[in-house]
């Protein structure tokens, strides 16, 4: 064969492995023309050993690329069937979980559905190793689906049936309270409401359905105050409907509460009819209420105001008291400064009387005279300044000595109006009670 044709199988092999990824077709094909390239490298007429050598090797490095191919393509599969195999546990441990040893739900089922349908996406994909490792996966697979699908189907089957058996007791329970809300009607007499209530309680416990406690009811007292008997029963007929709320279909539950909205309707006019018999004398009461309690307020806010200034006039009296405090520190600070400093103006005058004695000149001596006697001025100033502040240090100590009582008479000023305050909003609050 001639050899460059066997170079152009070479080149043609090259090519493929280099666009080679991995699928079985290409992973084929190559191989066929490795094998093929073999047989012609063999039958090959080269020029020269040189030229042998050189071809050979070439062939030699792509087949050794194309192992090392196969071989990264086996472990990528690998890696896939077990990543495969991984969802399908995945899947399989949390169908146990949630469907078989769990109590599941619709929404359970729900997202099963979309992990098996995710699982399903990943594994059709043409990645397996071997095709029994493919046909087990899917076989494993298949099994858990149908598993799951039936145990769907059981669990909308009892639904279907809850269903059925929820709207037959809710049409039970809708008859018996139609029954007693149509005998509270107006026109009924109160005797009979009192009857079809006790039937309502009678067969609503023979149903099994919630019932409370409620206050016995006495025919005779009925018929003294039918509005009120009517109305309180048809109150707790609709607690007995609101406690057994659940157990309604909605046909049932508007039906029963249309009725409730209706005969509330009639029964509120005739309570309106009755509240205005009563409204005059209440207006009275309340008129002469509201004039009392003007007085008590107006009364309160006054007394509120006083004690809004009182406790401003105690705030200013401790803040006087602490200004006195720190005024008292700045007094004693100071007159402790005047005496050091008149101190020093004595010991200042002697040092110049020393120097004036020792004078020589008539002019040294004059100008010592002078400053002598501006000392004399400045001991003067100080002394005044201190004795004035001794007397203001001594106002100052009275009024703080003073303090504590007018502290506590602001107190009990204030304790005083609180009090009143408090007594005036307990009756207000009575009142409005």
């Amino acid at each position: 064969m001639a050899i460059t044709d066997v170079q152009e199988k070479i080149d043609q092999f090259a090519a493929l492995l280099e666009k080679y990824k991995a699928s079985s077709n290409e992973r084929n094909d190559l191989m066929n023309l490795r094998k093929a390239l073999l047989q012609d490298l063999k039958e090959a007429n080269f020029e020269n050993d040189v030229q042998k050598e050189e071809v050979w090797d070439r062939f030699r490095e792509l087949a050794a690329i194309f192992r090392d191919k196969i071989e990264q393509t086996n472990i990528e599969l690998e890696a896939f069937a077990e990543e495969a195999n991984r969802r399908i546990s995945g899947l399989k441990s949390e169908i146990e979980k949630r469907v078989i040893n769990g109590t599941p739900a619709k929404d359970d089922y729900v997202a099963l559905r979309q992990e098996t349908d995710a699982v399903f996406e990943f594994i059709k994909q043409n990645n397996w190793p071997t095709r029994e490792a493919r046909t087990a996966a899917w076989d494993l697979f298949n099994q858990i689906r149908e598993q799951l699908r039936n145990r769907e189907n059981e669990f909308y089957e009892k639904l279907r049936e809850e269903r059925e058996r929820k709207a037959a007791q809710s049409t039970a329970l809708a008859t018996i309270l139609l029954d007693a809300i149509a005998a509270c009607k107006i026109e009924e007499p109160a005797d009979k409401t009192v009857e079809a209530w006790e039937t309502l309680l009678t067969k609503a416990k023979e149903q099994q359905f919630i019932v409370g406690e409620f206050e016995a009811r006495s025919k005779e007292e009925a018929l003294k105050v039918p509005l009120k008997t009517q109305t309180e029963l048809l109150r707790d007929i609709r607690k007995i409907a609101n406690d057994n709320r659940d157990l309604f279909v909605w046909e049932d539950r508007q039906k029963v509460y249309n009725a409730f909205d209706e005969l509330k309707g009639a029964l509120d006019i005739a309570w309106e009819n009755h509240k205005q018999e009563l409204q005059k004398k209440r207006d009275e009461r309340e008129q002469k209420k509201a004039e009392w309690e003007r007085k008590q307020r107006d009364f309160l806010t006054m007394m509120e105001g006083k004690l809004e200034k009182q406790i401003a006039w105690k705030e200013n009296l401790e803040k006087f008291g602490t200004g006195q405090q720190e005024f008292v520190v700045k007094l004693e600070a100071r007159l402790s400064n005047q005496q050091e400093y008149l101190l020093k103006l004595y010991d200042d005058i002697e040092e110049l009387q020393t120097q004036y004695h020792s004078a020589w000149s008539a002019g040294f001596k004059e100008r010592m005279q002078e400053r002598i006697a501006q000392k004399k001025e400045k001991i003067i100033s100080v002394e005044k300044d201190i004795e004035a502040s001794k007397q203001r240090l001594l106002e100052v100590e009275d009024n703080i000595k003073a303090f504590p009582t007018r502290l506590a008479d602001a107190e009990r000023s204030i304790e005083e109006i609180q009090s009143k305050i408090v007594e005036v909003r307990q009756k207000l609050k009575i009142e409005e009670e």
